[in-house]
């Protein structure tokens, strides 16, 4: 990487740190996962599972306790629409001019159901 001047950064690291126990080098990882640490960056949970996991696997010993704890995952914010209309816009769909009425729905669902019957 040095030699294709290409700057190690968090992704990079936790890229190679995975590429590494998927190839049964979990040391190797372990030793990445030090020097990314000693850098300042802040991995994340998934690179730590994998050196760990890497480790039970392949008999590897490796200091947890050098490694720090795990780190939390962060949890995605998804946004709530309110109504019909903030989702018609998002997809650029054409809104009814009325909402669906749930009356509606449950006649025309009976009137199915009532057409099967009778055909049957």
């Amino acid at each position: 990487m040095k030699a294709q001047s290409i700057s190690l950064n968090k992704v990079t690291y936790q890229m190679l740190i995975e590429a590494l126990t998927n190839d049964g080098k979990p040391k190797l990882a372990y030793d990445l996962c030090l020097r990314a640490q000693n850098k300042g960056l802040n991995l994340s949970s998934k690179a730590y599972d994998s050196v760990v996991h890497s480790a039970e696997i392949y008999g590897a010993t490796v200091d947890v306790d050098i490694l720090g704890p795990r780190s939390p995952e962060k949890k995605k914010i998804m946004p709530i629409r309110k109504n019909l209309s903030e989702f018609c816009k998002l997809g650029d769909v054409p809104r009814r001019s009325k909402p669906f009425v749930c009356q509606e729905l449950y006649i025309s669902l009976i009137a199915l159901l009532l057409f099967h019957v009778c055909c049957m």
